[in-house]
């Protein structure tokens, strides 16, 4: 860097600038030459607001702010975001700012905190607002699972990578949205990460919908069920697996459980045809 001239390294930097991916993967530019205001170019924005009380890492209201001004220049590169966002409102302003300025086609991470079933849908409207998504990441932090979650995967026909994160049982209960009829569902769905008490219903759910052709390529699996009860995970992670036969290249499965369990866990059933970790 003490050799090039700032000019220079400028002048690279604005002939990148409107390609991210292309930026963050030159050996042109390393990331510790960038000023400050050029830093989203090299990574996902990350909206914080995790307390009732202003504290020095809620950045939600600068970052809206910044995208408001006419003279935001990065507008056009932000191609994921990661919402950390405790109250529903302050949620619902920044999905909203990002949809008005922005068209997310990376990752959209939402971190729900609060007690109460977020409307991803019908008040957030995802799926209107950022149809063109190829990868969604849902953490649950709290006792409440969003009940119109499913309704919500089925409406992103570009999704190409989905994780969920929850550790709440309740989501092995919820009613699932049946799909449209007649419709092709998720034709680029190659990703599937889940990290749940019982994802025993979501598999069936994701076999079950109509239009939908099982193509995932990962399947990363992470259950941490100590009150499982033997759940019959394993017939249902069998039918998915022959489900995906033709296109699974990795598999990533831990099964976390008491060793005391009365009930042992047949893994034998699971053809060892790929790479399987038990824990």
């Amino acid at each position: 860097m003490d050799n090039l001239y700032p000019e220079l390294v400028a002048y690279i930097l604005d002939f990148l600038h409107a390609s991210a991916p292309l930026l963050a993967s030159s050996s042109l530019v390393c990331r510790n030459w960038l000023p400050a205001t050029r830093y989203h170019l090299f990574s996902t924005p990350v909206l914080c607001q995790i307390s009732s009380v202003r504290s020095p890492s809620d950045n939600t209201c600068s970052f809206i702010e910044l995208l408001d001004s006419p003279l935001c220049t990065f507008r056009h590169s932000i191609q994921g975001c990661i919402l950390n966002i405790q109250r529903v409102s302050i949620l619902r302003t920044c999905i909203d700012a990002l949809a008005a300025h922005t068209t997310l086609t990376g990752t959209l991470l939402i971190t729900q905190h609060e007690c109460v079933d977020i409307d991803l849908t019908r008040d957030l409207q995802l799926s209107e607002k950022f149809c063109f998504l190829r990868s969604f990441v849902y953490s649950n932090l709290s006792d409440v699972w969003s009940s119109d979650l499913s309704q919500l995967i089925i409406s992103l026909p570009h999704l190409e990578s989905l994780s969920i994160f929850t550790d709440i049982y309740i989501c092995s209960e919820v009613d699932m949205a049946p799909g449209p009829h007649g419709g092709v569902v998720l034709p680029n769905l190659k990703v599937l990460r889940l990290r749940m008490f019982n994802p025993s219903k979501f598999l069936c759910w994701m076999l079950d919908l109509p239009g939908y052709k099982p193509q995932i390529e990962v399947l990363d699996m992470v259950v941490s069920a100590a009150q499982h009860i033997g759940w019959g995970l394993l017939e249902v992670m069998e039918l998915f697996l022959v489900a995906n036969t033709g296109t699974l290249k990795d598999l990533y499965l831990v099964l976390e459980y008491r060793s005391d369990f009365p009930h042992g866990l047949e893994v034998q059933r699971l053809y060892p045809i790929y790479p399987l970790r038990l824990s």
